[in-house]
């Protein structure tokens, strides 16, 4: 069986600087070291960053443009009407349900395009 003894406690070293003498500076390599251990992991996760902006946030900030514009797919980008198309699009939702088939026949009672008369086609 061991025996353990406890080591004698001696007294803290005084830590304060000289009197008369420069403080101690840190040498170059030692300063690349301690950037290297803070900064590596930032390093190593930024190409994902990277990706995330370029694959993920650019389309996102693309659309909510093309959505403040009048944008017109041959002609490319129009006016600036800002929110008019989601006011539209909610003016739409409230004026009730649209049918998804074209042609009058077959379209549910309610739609506008059931009259007679009526174009399937948004004027």
């Amino acid at each position: 069986m061991a025996v353990l003894t406890s080591p004698e406690l001696k007294p803290a070293p005084d830590l304060s600087p000289v009197p008369g003498r420069a403080p101690r500076r840190i040498a170059f390599h030692q300063r690349i070291g301690r950037w290297d251990v803070k900064a590596s992991p930032y390093l190593y996760v930024s190409p994902f960053f990277i990706l995330f902006a370029v694959a993920g946030l650019f389309p996102l900030g693309y659309t909510a443009w093309v959505s403040l514009h009048d944008w017109n797919l041959i002609g490319g980008k129009g006016d600036f009407i800002g929110a008019t198309n989601f006011a539209d699009v909610l003016a739409r939702r409230a004026s009730g349900p649209r049918c998804a088939t074209p042609s009058a026949s077959s379209c549910c009672h309610r739609c506008p395009r059931s009259s007679p008369g009526s174009s399937w086609r948004r004027s």
